[in-house]
């Protein structure tokens, strides 16, 4: 019976520990940061450059830096950006529960409003999830091409989140904007034919744009906002500081 137990655990990737812009690659050999246009459409990873030797000593000692990808950059590559792992369904191990903890982030001052408290009355949206929780809003400012530019704000959110710590009992973390059409009961069938191993740290990708990330509708396993929590949160700083701009789609680039 032990045996049986043991071998249910899922065979989870190597999480990649990637480096940032400025810091030395020569080990990790993939770059966390991105670049993108003004408007956020197009974006692509730095690269890990091994430094040119001057002529001096040896070469292979010089450290290796995250830069943008551009041609004047030169240097042997070592790596790229972060890769992306895609977790094959469970054929014979556990697979992960359906159950949902939802949360929101409301602005109480606008048609939101109106919306959560018609889906609260109702009893659907976020209120057929077998969790739920409300966050309130921060103002923030829109860029020039009309989105908003909220990734700080959004951050405090997720700390507040895995302080709070009921998401814990559920097996996914779904964040839902106010405006989104959203039915339980559909995600929960989407998730239960993927067969996800149980334990896995896994985020659903929601759009074939950008970052395959985007706001309106974000799942993952709360193992996966464990391990962002982990390593991801500490990061924040430095992915804001380069991005003070970036909306929070972008968030969980680090």
């Amino acid at each position: 019976l032990a045996q049986q137990v043991w071998d249910q655990q899922p065979e989870l990737p190597e999480v990649v520990q990637c480096s940032w812009a400025g810091e030395d690659c020569s080990e990790t050999r993939c770059c966390n940061d991105v670049s993108c246009n003004w408007a956020y459409t197009d974006c692509s990873g730095y690269t890990c450059y091994q430094e040119v030797s001057d002529g001096f000593g040896d070469g292979n000692s010089l450290p290796a830096m995250c830069k943008q990808s551009e041609p004047w950059n030169m240097g042997p590559v070592l790596g790229v950006g972060r890769p992306a792992t895609t977790i094959a369904p469970s054929d014979e191990k556990t697979v992960q529960g359906t159950s949902l903890f939802c949360f929101m982030v409301v602005n109480w001052n606008s048609t939101e409003r109106d919306l959560v408290n018609n889906a609260k009355d109702k009893h659907i949206g976020i209120y057929q999830c077998d969790g739920h929780m409300i966050y309130d809003a921060q103002k923030t400012p829109k860029s020039a091409w009309g989105t908003y530019m909220n990734a700080a704000a959004f951050a405090p959110i997720w700390q507040q989140l895995y302080k709070d710590g009921a998401y814990k009992d559920f097996d996914w973390t779904v964040k839902v904007d106010a405006d989104a059409v959203f039915f339980p009961s559909i995600l929960r069938m989407h998730l239960g034919v993927l067969r996800v191993q149980q334990g896995t740290q896994v985020y659903i990708k929601n759009i074939n744009f950008r970052f395959q990330f985007l706001g309106a509708l974000e799942v993952m396993t709360k193992e996966a906002l464990d391990k962002y929590s982990k390593d991801g949160m500490p990061a924040t700083k430095k992915l804001l500081r380069a991005h003070p701009k970036a909306g929070e789609d972008f968030l969980f680039r680090a």
